[in-house]
C-alpha cells in the first residue's frame, strides 16, 4: 500500500525476518528493521527516538497488532510522551485469537493489555465484526471503522481463460480452516476439478495432511506478485473456510482478479451474497461440501459473471484512494486535536 500526501511523513519500524532487513525502502517509505525478539525495552528507546526527532513536526504513533513485545512498547512510549497513538488490533482480539494460548492472554489482558488499548487515541477497526467483538471485549476507547485497501488492477475482461481449479491462498494454519477444506475436497472427489493450496505453511500442517495423487490438491508454497495474481485471475473459485478473520484481505484480493469467493461467518463478508459475488456461509464441512458442490455444478460463464460483480464491488469500496482518504483524515483530526 501506498497512499502519499504532501503533509504526510511516514517512519516504518518493523519486527522483519532476516530477508528484508537489516533495512529497506519500500515503495519510497524507509524501513527500519527490528528483530522480532526484542525485547519491550529496545522497542521503547527505538520508538522514544522517532518520538524526539519528529515530536515538532506533528506526530502520531500508529501500532499495529497486539501481543507483541512492540505492542507493549508503543503503549509506554503514549504514556510518556502523550502522543496521539492509533492502535490497530488485525484481529489479535477476536474471540478465536483469544481462545489460542488462552490463559497466557487472559493473564496479559488483565495485567496490562486491557488497559494498553483503552488508552489509544483512536482504535482501528477493519469491519463492523471487529468493531462489536472489541467492545464485547471491554474496548472503551473511540473506535472508527475503516476496512483495508486493496491493490487496484483493470477489469478481467469477459473471455479471460479460467481452469476448473477451486484456490485456497492464506497462511497454513488451523484458523484459517485448512484441514477442513481438505476434508471437505476429499467427500466431492470430482475428477473434473483440482484445489490448489497457496500460502506459507507455519506450523507443517501440510506434512499431517497426507496428500496423495488421489485427492487432486496441489500444494504451491507461498507465493506473491505476478505469481499470485496469476493464481488469483486463473481460478475459478476462491474459498477461505476461515474461522476468524478481522478483514480477510485475500478474498478482497481474489474479487478484483474477478474471482468468486466463497468464505465462513468467521470473516465480515456477508456483502458477498448482497452483490451476488460469491457465498458467505456457516463455518463447517457439510457447508463447504455443499456450496463447493454448487458452485462446481454453475457454468463457467456464471462464475465468471460473479467474479466481474466481485471486482466492481472491491474497486467501489476498498480501493486506496477511498482508504487512504480516510484514514489520513482520522490522522489530521488527531493532529487537530
Amino acid at each position: 500500500m501506498v497512499y502519499k500526501q504532501p503533509d504526510l511523513a511516514v517512519k516504518i519500524l518493523a519486527g522483519v525476518t532476516a530477508q528484508f532487513g537489516p533495512n529497506l525502502t519500500f515503495n519510497d517509505l524507509d524501513v527500519e528493521a527490528v528483530e522480532q525478539s526484542q525485547s519491550a525495552r529496545a522497542w521503547q528507546s527505538k520508538l522514544f527516538n522517532f518520538y524526539c526527532s519528529n515530536s515538532g513536526k506533528g506526530f502520531i504513533l500508529h501500532d499495529h497488532g497486539q501481543w507483541l513485545p512492540c505492542n507493549r512498547a508503543s503503549a509506554r512510549v503514549q504514556r510518556k510522551t502523550k502522543a496521539p497513538r492509533v492502535v490497530t488490533p488485525r484481529g489479535m482480539l477476536s474471540p478465536w485469537a483469544m481462545q489460542h494460548k488462552r490463559w497466557k492472554k487472559k493473564i496479559a489482558w488483565h495485567l496490562f493489555a486491557k488497559r494498553d488499548i483503552n488508552q489509544a487515541s483512536i482504535v482501528h477497526a477493519t469491519s463492523d465484526l471487529e468493531a462489536n467483538e472489541l467492545r464485547q471485549l471491554g474496548v472503551t476507547a473511540p473506535i472508527v471503522v475503516i476496512p483495508n485497501g486493496v491493490e487496484s488492477r483493470p477489469r478481467p475482461s469477459d473471455d479471460r481463460p479460467k481452469s476448473k481449479t477451486v484456490l485456497f491462498m492464506s497462511r497454513i494454519h488451523e484458523k484459517k480452516g485448512v484441514a477442513e477444506l481438505v476434508t471437505a475436497w476429499r467427500r466431492i472427489n470430482d475428477p473434473q476439478w483440482k484445489l490448489i493450496i497457496a500460502g506459507p505453511d507455519e506450523s507443517n500442517m501440510i506434512a499431517g495432511l497426507n496428500l496423495s495423487a488421489s485427492d487432486r490438491i496441489e500444494f504451491v508454497g507461498e507465493v506473491s506478485g505476478a505469481d499470485k495474481w496469476r493464481l488469483l485471475e486463473s481460478a475459478s473459485v476462491f474459498v477461505l473456510p476461515t474461522h476468524s478473520e478481522n478483514f480477510g484481505l485475500v478474498i478482497a484480493e481474489s474479487l478484483m482478479a474477478g474471482t468468486p469467493v466463497i468464505t465462513t461467518h468467521g470473516a465480515p463478508w456477508q456483502v458477498l451474497e448482497e452483490h451476488h459475488a460469491g457465498w458467505w456461509i456457516p463455518m463447517s464441512v457439510d457447508s463447504v461440501v455443499l456450496t463447493l458442490r454448487n458452485a462446481m455444478a454453475m457454468p463457467m460463464s456464471e462464475l465468471a459473471d460473479m467474479g466481474l460483480r466481485g471486482h466492481d464491488l472491491v474497486v467501489e469500496r476498498f480501493g486506496w484512494q477511498q482508504i487512504g482518504q480516510q484514514m489520513l483524515e482520522v490522522y489530521r483530526s488527531l493532529l487537530r486535536a
